[in-house]
Protein backbone atom coordinates (compact mmCIF):
# COMPACT_ATOMS: atom_id res chain seq x y z
CA UNK A 1 0.00 0.00 0.00
CA UNK A 2 2.81 2.38 0.87
CA UNK A 3 4.57 1.63 -2.42
CA UNK A 4 1.32 2.36 -4.24
CA UNK A 5 0.97 5.62 -2.39
CA UNK A 6 4.35 6.91 -3.54
CA UNK A 7 3.67 5.83 -7.13
CA UNK A 8 6.67 3.50 -7.37
CA UNK A 9 5.70 2.16 -10.80
CA UNK A 10 5.36 5.69 -12.19
CA UNK A 11 8.74 6.59 -10.75
CA UNK A 12 10.31 3.48 -12.25
CA UNK A 13 8.84 4.31 -15.66
CA UNK A 14 10.14 7.87 -15.43
CA UNK A 15 13.59 6.67 -14.40
CA UNK A 16 13.74 4.16 -17.24
CA UNK A 17 12.93 6.93 -19.69
CA UNK A 18 15.76 9.08 -18.32
CA UNK A 19 18.38 6.48 -17.45
CA UNK A 20 20.36 6.98 -20.65
CA UNK A 21 20.65 10.69 -19.98
CA UNK A 22 21.74 10.72 -16.36
CA UNK A 23 25.22 10.65 -14.92
CA UNK A 24 26.73 7.38 -13.76
CA UNK A 25 26.21 8.21 -10.08
CA UNK A 26 22.52 8.87 -10.65
CA UNK A 27 22.17 5.65 -12.63
CA UNK A 28 23.81 3.75 -9.78
CA UNK A 29 21.32 5.27 -7.34
CA UNK A 30 18.47 4.21 -9.62
CA UNK A 31 19.67 0.60 -9.76
CA UNK A 32 20.19 0.55 -6.00
CA UNK A 33 16.58 1.68 -5.59
CA UNK A 34 15.44 -1.11 -7.90
CA UNK A 35 17.38 -3.73 -5.98
CA UNK A 36 15.67 -2.65 -2.75
CA UNK A 37 12.18 -2.77 -4.23
CA UNK A 38 12.72 -5.61 -6.68
CA UNK A 39 9.87 -7.70 -5.27
CA UNK A 40 7.41 -4.86 -5.73
CA UNK A 41 8.43 -3.87 -9.24
CA UNK A 42 9.41 -7.14 -10.96
CA UNK A 43 5.93 -7.78 -12.31
CA UNK A 44 5.66 -4.25 -13.62
CA UNK A 45 9.05 -4.39 -15.33
CA UNK A 46 8.23 -7.73 -16.96
CA UNK A 47 4.89 -6.38 -18.15
CA UNK A 48 6.70 -3.40 -19.68
CA UNK A 49 9.24 -5.71 -21.30
CA UNK A 50 6.47 -7.64 -23.06
CA UNK A 51 4.92 -4.59 -24.73
CA UNK A 52 7.81 -2.10 -24.99
CA UNK A 53 8.65 -1.22 -28.58
CA UNK A 54 11.71 0.96 -27.93
CA UNK A 55 14.79 -1.28 -28.15
CA UNK A 56 16.80 1.03 -25.91
CA UNK A 57 14.16 0.89 -23.19
CA UNK A 58 13.93 -2.89 -23.50
CA UNK A 59 17.69 -3.10 -23.05
CA UNK A 60 17.47 -0.95 -19.92
CA UNK A 61 14.74 -3.16 -18.48
CA UNK A 62 16.74 -6.30 -19.29
CA UNK A 63 19.88 -4.89 -17.66
CA UNK A 64 17.87 -3.89 -14.62
CA UNK A 65 16.23 -7.29 -14.10
CA UNK A 66 19.54 -9.06 -14.77
CA UNK A 67 20.82 -7.58 -11.52
CA UNK A 68 18.38 -9.67 -9.50
CA UNK A 69 17.37 -12.36 -12.01
CA UNK A 70 18.43 -15.13 -9.63
CA UNK A 71 15.67 -13.99 -7.26
CA UNK A 72 12.89 -14.17 -9.86
CA UNK A 73 13.54 -17.47 -11.68
CA UNK A 74 10.11 -18.78 -10.69
CA UNK A 75 8.36 -15.70 -12.09
CA UNK A 76 10.39 -15.80 -15.32
CA UNK A 77 9.56 -19.48 -15.74
CA UNK A 78 5.86 -18.89 -15.13
CA UNK A 79 5.71 -16.21 -17.80
CA UNK A 80 7.38 -18.44 -20.41
CA UNK A 81 4.26 -20.54 -20.84
CA UNK A 82 2.42 -19.28 -23.90
CA UNK A 83 4.62 -16.20 -24.31
CA UNK A 84 5.06 -14.80 -27.84
CA UNK A 85 8.47 -15.67 -29.26
CA UNK A 86 10.05 -12.23 -28.80
CA UNK A 87 9.03 -12.10 -25.14
CA UNK A 88 10.01 -15.74 -24.57
CA UNK A 89 13.47 -15.03 -25.99
CA UNK A 90 13.95 -12.18 -23.52
CA UNK A 91 12.73 -14.31 -20.62
CA UNK A 92 15.12 -17.09 -21.62
CA UNK A 93 17.98 -14.59 -21.77
CA UNK A 94 17.14 -13.43 -18.25
CA UNK A 95 17.06 -17.04 -17.03
CA UNK A 96 20.60 -17.32 -18.34
CA UNK A 97 21.50 -14.10 -16.48
CA UNK A 98 20.28 -15.70 -13.26
CA UNK A 99 23.07 -18.29 -13.29
CA UNK A 100 20.77 -20.42 -11.16
CA UNK A 101 20.45 -24.18 -11.21
CA UNK A 102 16.67 -23.73 -10.98
CA UNK A 103 16.78 -22.13 -14.42
CA UNK A 104 18.20 -25.25 -16.08
CA UNK A 105 14.90 -27.12 -16.33
CA UNK A 106 12.87 -24.34 -18.04
CA UNK A 107 15.81 -23.70 -20.35
CA UNK A 108 16.02 -27.35 -21.40
CA UNK A 109 12.29 -27.23 -22.15
CA UNK A 110 12.88 -24.08 -24.20
CA UNK A 111 15.32 -26.05 -26.38
CA UNK A 112 12.20 -27.57 -27.94
CA UNK A 113 10.43 -24.24 -28.46
CA UNK A 114 8.55 -23.98 -31.75
CA UNK A 115 10.45 -20.81 -32.62
CA UNK A 116 14.12 -21.57 -33.22
CA UNK A 117 15.13 -18.08 -32.13
CA UNK A 118 13.96 -18.96 -28.63
CA UNK A 119 15.61 -22.38 -28.73
CA UNK A 120 18.93 -20.86 -29.79
CA UNK A 121 18.73 -18.31 -26.97
CA UNK A 122 18.08 -21.21 -24.60
CA UNK A 123 21.27 -23.08 -25.53
CA UNK A 124 23.28 -19.86 -25.20
CA UNK A 125 21.73 -19.29 -21.77
CA UNK A 126 22.61 -22.84 -20.74
CA UNK A 127 26.18 -22.25 -21.85
CA UNK A 128 26.34 -19.24 -19.55
CA UNK A 129 25.00 -21.23 -16.59
CA UNK A 130 27.30 -24.14 -17.37
CA UNK A 131 25.37 -26.82 -15.53
CA UNK A 132 26.01 -30.46 -16.52
CA UNK A 133 22.36 -31.22 -15.73
CA UNK A 134 21.46 -30.06 -19.22
CA UNK A 135 23.77 -32.57 -20.94
CA UNK A 136 21.20 -35.32 -21.66
CA UNK A 137 18.82 -32.82 -23.27
CA UNK A 138 21.54 -31.19 -25.36
CA UNK A 139 22.84 -34.59 -26.47
CA UNK A 140 19.36 -35.56 -27.60
CA UNK A 141 18.99 -32.31 -29.50
CA UNK A 142 22.34 -32.66 -31.26
CA UNK A 143 22.07 -36.30 -32.27
CA UNK A 144 18.44 -36.28 -33.34
CA UNK A 145 18.09 -35.87 -37.11
CA UNK A 146 14.85 -34.42 -38.41
CA UNK A 147 13.16 -34.29 -41.77
CA UNK A 148 12.89 -30.86 -43.29
CA UNK A 149 15.79 -29.42 -41.30
CA UNK A 150 16.80 -25.89 -42.27
CA UNK A 151 19.92 -23.76 -41.85
CA UNK A 152 18.35 -22.38 -38.67
CA UNK A 153 18.10 -25.91 -37.27
CA UNK A 154 21.75 -26.41 -38.20
CA UNK A 155 22.80 -23.28 -36.32
CA UNK A 156 20.95 -24.46 -33.23
CA UNK A 157 22.67 -27.84 -33.38
CA UNK A 158 26.05 -26.19 -33.84
CA UNK A 159 25.46 -24.28 -30.59
CA UNK A 160 24.50 -27.56 -28.94
CA UNK A 161 27.75 -29.08 -30.18
CA UNK A 162 29.64 -26.11 -28.72
CA UNK A 163 27.95 -26.72 -25.37
CA UNK A 164 29.00 -30.38 -25.40
CA UNK A 165 32.56 -29.45 -26.36
CA UNK A 166 32.66 -27.23 -23.27
CA UNK A 167 31.48 -30.18 -21.15
CA UNK A 168 33.60 -33.01 -22.59
CA UNK A 169 32.19 -35.90 -20.61
CA UNK A 170 32.37 -39.35 -22.25
CA UNK A 171 28.71 -39.10 -23.26
CA UNK A 172 29.21 -35.62 -24.72
CA UNK A 173 32.23 -36.73 -26.75
CA UNK A 174 30.35 -39.78 -27.99
CA UNK A 175 27.48 -37.52 -29.11
CA UNK A 176 29.90 -35.28 -31.00
CA UNK A 177 31.40 -38.30 -32.74
CA UNK A 178 27.94 -39.50 -33.71
CA UNK A 179 26.98 -36.09 -35.08
CA UNK A 180 30.11 -36.04 -37.26
CA UNK A 181 28.15 -38.51 -39.41
CA UNK A 182 25.19 -36.13 -39.72
CA UNK A 183 23.89 -35.63 -43.28
CA UNK A 184 23.83 -31.90 -42.49
CA UNK A 185 27.27 -30.60 -43.55
CA UNK A 186 27.30 -27.60 -41.20
CA UNK A 187 26.57 -29.82 -38.21
CA UNK A 188 29.07 -32.52 -39.19
CA UNK A 189 31.86 -30.00 -39.82
CA UNK A 190 31.26 -28.15 -36.54
CA UNK A 191 31.39 -31.39 -34.56
CA UNK A 192 34.55 -32.46 -36.35
CA UNK A 193 36.16 -29.10 -35.51
CA UNK A 194 35.11 -29.21 -31.86
CA UNK A 195 36.44 -32.74 -31.49
CA UNK A 196 39.73 -31.75 -33.10
CA UNK A 197 40.14 -28.85 -30.67
CA UNK A 198 39.54 -30.93 -27.56
CA UNK A 199 42.66 -31.99 -25.60
CA UNK A 200 43.48 -35.43 -26.93
CA UNK A 201 40.58 -35.08 -29.34
CA UNK A 202 40.05 -36.78 -32.67
CA UNK A 203 42.65 -35.95 -35.27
Amino acid sequence: QQLGAIGVETRVDRAIAEVHHVEAAAAETFHRFLSIFEGAITGHLLDRLRVEEDRRVRRTIMETIAGFAADVVEELTRRLDGAPWYYARNLVHLLGDSGAEEAVRPLTLALRHADLRVAKEAIVALQRIGSPRALPFVIKGLTGERAGATADHDRLRVEMARYLANHPTPSAIEALRKAVLSPRPAVAEACRRFLHDLPGGDR
